[in-house]
């Protein structure tokens, strides 16, 4: 440790430089925890020295991830935002196509109150140069598959989805 701060391997992300921190912090919690709790343990974490945190709507983490980076800013435990690397999912009622902008925006406003347009495209642009090799695609290849949620779930009378059918798009 330094200076109270722990070292923390990283990363780097092609092609933007970007660097990772390989240890981060998981805001998860069931049954979830109040926004204080959230919002404090980030802080704290910070100071010790986490920079990378992950979060997701579903966790309902967003919002105190986001104050604490705001509270960490203000007292000085870190001097940028870019000091930060914070992940975040899509739900999947989400993720349908009139749904998925809308569903990030709301993520960034309560992650962040301004943002950088230049770091947002190189996030993306991650993906466009992701790639396998052979031995890692049998790898992956190996893993046994299977739904990890019935997707009876996601139909009902009311919603999007009346029935399996409708939900079924032919590909697990």
């Amino acid at each position: 440790m330094e200076g109270g701060r722990a070292r923390i391997p990283v990363a780097t992300l092609e092609p933007s430089g970007r660097r990772m921190p390989l240890f981060g912090m998981g805001t998860a919690v069931y049954p979830f925890a109040a926004a204080e709790a959230a919002r404090t343990a980030v802080v704290h974490a910070i100071r010790l020295g986490y920079r990378h945190f992950d979060t997701a709507a579903i966790y309902q983490s967003e919002q105190p991830l986001g104050e604490a980076i705001a509270e960490a800013l203000s007292q000085g435990l870190v001097t940028s935002r870019d000091e930060l690397f914070v992940t975040t999912k899509l739900w999947c009622r989400d993720a349908h196509r009139d749904l998925v902008v809308p569903a990030l925006k709301n993520c960034l406003s309560l992650l962040v109150k301004s943002f950088n347009m230049k770091r947002m495209e190189e996030n993306l642009d991650i993906f466009d140069h992701w790639e396998l090799n052979e031995e890692e695609l049998h790898m992956i290849s190996q893993i046994p598959q299977s739904k990890s949620i019935p997707g009876f779930q996601f139909c009902s009378c009311d919603g999007q989805y009346k029935s399996l059918a409708e939900l079924w798009d032919g590909e697990i």
